[in-house]
């Protein structure tokens, strides 16, 4: 039982270190994680093999509960004096080496130089003036002008190829002069049914590499959903900088039923004045009032709402300002820079 009490009080000291990267160990880390260790990472990964029709991260949530409970049941059976100590010590070793698993795969990227930060730094900001929304309403308009007459985003056919956000995130980021990931194809969970009455769209597995999505969303969300998840696999941990690379990849993808889908999660989460309400297109009008509908008709466990708040602590631990609220941080910027960029 002394190793692994030795064991947890080191995992949990080196847990709260990572956790809490001091930022004057900023350059170290880019240095060592960022330019190094995450890319061998990722190249490690990608030849993981990717089973069609389910990811191979869905197995995780079997296998590692089944090894747990079957090391618990020895456990029981092999230490009658002292079982119920080890069994906790025990618990807590699988819960840190679990959480320590993650940071190292994919985690400490939260602590590296922000796309964010980078934008902001460079000028732009986040207050969006009558230009930005004249020229959201624009694009939105030829975006909807360019679907095919029989397109229906309400009731839009799921055909969307795993492997194109890929490319289409490369095409983004090579513009941007940023560095692209390896390619990866996006998995479509076997464990929708549980996303869906959780509310969760999509999940990053830092473990296997694996952007998965929920089949069961909104088929028109699904291309953001997919590339947003993407976009975590290229490194870029928090959630505004993955909408961020979304929306420049989607809005500037050669298919605009792909541009649709950008515009349509771009809406949803900006939460624009009535003024601009008012003139947006009829198309966009009745999607995003389908798209509610089908939300409001979904299956929910209640406890979705403990979920979250869970996930929103880790958020903060990890330094990420206004936890959940950092999820509508990108979408003004994202608006911004991609004005920008089309006006050069």
């Amino acid at each position: 039982m002394r190793w692994r009490l030795i064991l947890v009080i080191a995992g949990i000291a080196l847990s709260i270190l990572l956790t809490h990267w001091p930022d004057s160990a900023a350059a170290f880390l880019e240095a060592v994680y960022g330019e190094t260790l995450y890319p061998l990472i990722q190249s490690g990964m990608r030849h993981l093999p990717q089973p069609r029709g389910f990811a191979l991260a869905d197995t995780l949530w079997v296998a590692v509960p089944l090894l747990f409970l079957l090391r618990m049941l020895w456990l029981w059976r092999a230490n009658l004096i002292r079982r119920l100590p080890t069994m906790v010590l025990e618990t807590l070793l699988w819960g840190v080496s679990l959480y320590l698993l993650m940071m190292i795969t994919w985690g400490m990227n939260y602590h590296r130089p922000t796309l964010y930060s980078q934008l902001q730094e460079r000028g732009f900001n986040t207050r969006l003036v009558d230009g930005h929304w004249a020229f959201a309403l624009e694009q939105t308009r030829q975006t909807l002008n360019q679907l095919p007459d029989s397109t229906d985003l309400c009731a839009l056919e799921d055909l969307f190829s795993p492997a194109r956000p890929s490319a289409f995130l490369h095409s983004a980021m090579a513009a941007a002069d940023l560095t692209p990931p390896p390619n990866r194809n996006i998995s479509f969970s076997a464990w929708s049914a549980i996303y869906t009455r959780l509310s969760i769209g999509g999940v990053y597995v830092p473990f296997t590499g694996e952007p998965t999505v929920n089949r069961n969303i909104f088929p028109a969300a699904k291309p953001m959903v997919m590339t947003h998840e993407l976009a975590h696999w290229a490194g870029y941990a928090h959630e505004y900088d993955a909408d961020i690379l979304a929306y420049w990849s989607l809005w500037q993808a050669p298919d605009p039923v792909w541009q649709a889908s950008a515009w349509l999660l771009w809406w949803t989460d900006i939460r624009a004045p009535e003024s601009v309400r008012s003139q947006w297109p009829e198309a966009l009008r009745e999607t995003l009032v389908c798209y509610q509908e089908y939300l409001r008709a979904q299956p929910r466990w209640d406890i979705q709402d403990a979920l979250w708040t869970v996930y929103e602590k880790n958020l903060n631990n990890q330094g990420v300002q206004g936890g959940m609220a950092s999820y509508q941080l990108g979408e003004a910027l994202a608006l911004i820079t991609y004005q920008d960029w089309l006006s050069q």
